[in-house]
């Protein structure tokens, strides 16, 4: 396991992404939080973190960071449509449409 203590958090991300790409998203999702713990408003982090929350299927945990990711880069539709997606996706077909609308 990569420590953040030990390594810059933009390599611990850069590593993060790699294992993304390679379909590993638990090892992801750990290394993701790692780097949001310590940086709460890195908009990346928070979108991948969310991205790879719902690959796995936690889609409840995904929410809060694609709306985090919102909130810090609005104008960037690839944040929008994820969170819109997830939310359709647990059900929210309500807030889902909402945030379309917003």
């Amino acid at each position: 396991m990569i420590s953040i203590a030990a390594t810059p958090h933009l390599a611990v991300l850069a590593r993060a992404v790699g294992l993304h790409r390679e379909r590993r998203f638990a090892e992801a999702e750990s290394l993701y939080r790692q780097v949001v713990a310590l940086l709460p408003d890195h908009v990346d982090a928070n979108h991948n973190l969310g991205a790879a929350l719902a690959q796995q299927g936690k889609l409840d945990e995904a929410i809060p960071f694609l709306r985090r990711a919102i909130d810090l880069q609005p104008g960037k539709a690839k944040h929008w449509s994820a969170c819109i997606e997830v939310l359709a996706a647990s059900g929210d077909f309500a807030c889902a449409a909402a945030l379309y609308r917003s």
